[in-house]
């Protein structure tokens, strides 16, 4: 069964995205926090033209496929993602080069759901560092 939580990076770095200037409009996966008894948690929803929430209290939540689009926004750059092991705990790497040139990798063990946890350490880093920009703008 199709579970959003496995395809969708935790509510912290949707946050770190949201701050760095992701856009928080249009049809998809969303982080809301909501009151249930005497607490507040985050659950995940599907947006479809359908303004649900207050805007301090929703965060947009990219797919892996989402988060792979960014990658693409590199001029003269290619990403790899490879799963390998170490002993017998599984890892994912993920490359970034541009222009021949390594500008970022990162390595971690890797469990079912963290995928796109890593994708979006990997984006937060090449926005961080000037390489990709969240906006409408163009990347460098």
């Amino acid at each position: 069964m199709f579970d959003p939580k496995q395809e969708v990076p935790s509510v912290d770095l949707c946050q770190r995205l949201e701050e760095l200037g992701l856009p928080q409009d249009g049809d998809g996966w969303y982080w809301v926090r909501e009151l249930r008894g005497y607490r507040y948690k985050w659950r995940l929803y599907l947006f479809v033209n359908y303004p649900y929430a207050v805007q301090q209290y929703r965060v947009r939540a990219l797919t892996t496929r989402e988060l792979e689009e960014y990658f693409h926004k590199l001029r003269n750059a290619r990403v790899s993602v490879e799963f390998y092991h170490e002993g017998n705990d599984p890892y994912v790497r993920v490359r970034v080069l541009k222009d021949g040139a390594k500008i970022i990798e990162v390595s971690e063990e890797y469990s079912t759901g963290k995928l796109p946890n890593v994708l979006a350490r990997v984006l937060i880093r090449l926005v961080e560092d000037g390489h990709v920009r969240l906006s409408s703008q163009q990347s460098q």
